[in-house]
């Protein structure tokens, strides 16, 4: 069978399963408790099914699962790592799980993400060199130890910069969509076939959980999928690491996921130079900032939409023009992300002397903070 056909068959596959279990998934989180309730830093306005992040991680796991039965060569030398793979999603799974049921401690949290990074770590995910950001002969051999440590803090930061952007209906999902379907072609145009199934499968997955998380949402992915999208996209990016330099193979996932990396960060360095506890939750993220200016959810989440869309063809154009310009084209696009973050705050300040008080939740709305 080609490889066309089986990327089609997986993306199906994933799709189908995604749109069968998430209304099963929605009717056990109503059974069990696992439900969102509005709050101070909530847009909805009325308690949703939180959890639909297991339908998201299965059908991914299902999907991924038949595409290597169908086409067994794409796992050739990469067995064990697609293994680390799915046992760190399982992991997350249950940490998952229990906190949108019970809710966990940020810490203990942490402590899940930590042990998945070391799962991976375990199964031969290990970042080893460095390449100069002007020279792609030129590398750095990193020790081991630092290699571990770099690896482990790449995992835990990206398992978590999905779950900070997780605040409006079919924002993160669409987020992800986008991005998997980015870095399936630059998977493909660099013969990455088995990052290509990975790629899929979180495509069809997400694109059918779409369905019932776009605003109006029935159900949100809760901690059980932001966290579980996260860690696949650290896992795949590293899987890129051991066919090429480390510079490379991070930059597509940096510039894809650029807005849920952006976000984190800001949302870290803002919460750590107030003093306050760095996984505190506030209403400062992007998402909040564009409903302050008087953006409607579905307009919010459109225009991030674009803004992703915009980034993953950056991110293709990286790895088509020599890597020494990639570096230019990097600061540009930082450039450009900082002159949108000012030009944001003075429409904010220009707002806020127009109205009393932009942060206030619109009724009938509806979104979702899985922080």
């Amino acid at each position: 069978m080609s490889l066309a056909i089986t990327y089609l068959i997986v993306f199906a596959i994933a799709v189908a399963i995604s749109l069968i279990l998430t209304p099963i998934v929605r009717t056990v989180a109503r059974r069990v408790g696992a439900m969102d309730f509005p709050g101070r830093r909530k847009i909805h306005v009325k308690p949703i099914p939180s959890m639909g992040g297991i339908a998201i991680l299965l059908a991914f796991m299902a999907s991924l699962i038949i595409g290597l039965k169908i086409h067994p060569a794409l796992a050739a030398g990469l067995a064990d790592k697609l293994s680390g793979v799915l046992l760190g999603c399982i992991i997350l799974l249950g940490v998952g799980i229990y906190d949108d049921i019970k809710g966990l401690r940020p810490t203990i949290k942490l402590a899940g993400h930590i042990a998945a990074a070391a799962v991976l770590v375990l199964h031969g995910f290990t970042i080893e060199k460095f390449t100069s950001p002007l020279s792609e002969s030129g590398s750095l051999e990193i020790p081991a130890t630092a290699g571990v440590l770099l690896t482990i803090l790449w995992v835990v930061g990206l398992t978590n910069s999905i779950n900070l952007i997780d605040g409006l209906d079919g924002l993160a999902s669409g987020i992800v969509l986008i991005a998997s379907m980015t870095m399936f072609c630059v998977a493909v145009y660099r013969a990455d076939y088995v990052i290509g199934l990975l790629c899929v499968a979180i495509a069809g997955s997400a694109l059918g959980f779409l369905k019932y998380n776009f605003y109006p949402a029935s159900i949100f992915m809760g901690d059980t999928g932001s966290m579980g999208l996260g860690f696949i996209f650290a896992a795949m990016s590293l899987i890129g690491v051991s066919k090429s330099t480390v510079a490379v193979a991070l930059l597509v996932p940096i510039c894809s996921m650029a807005v849920p990396l952006m976000d984190t960060g800001l949302a870290f360095l803002r919460r750590v130079f107030r003093g306050e506890h760095p996984f505190k939750g506030d209403r400062e993220h992007l998402h909040h900032r564009l409903l302050a200016i008087g953006l409607s959810q579905r307009q919010a989440v459109i225009f991030i939409y674009f803004i992703c869309v915009y980034l993953g063809v950056i991110a293709f154009i990286t790895v088509l023009i020599p890597f020494t310009y990639t570096f230019l084209i990097l600061i540009i696009l930082a450039m450009g992300l900082v002159l949108a973050l000012k030009s944001l705050a003075y429409l904010e300040k220009h707002i806020a002397g127009i109205t009393a008080d932009v942060s206030e939740p619109r009724g009938g709305e509806m979104g979702e903070d899985s922080e």
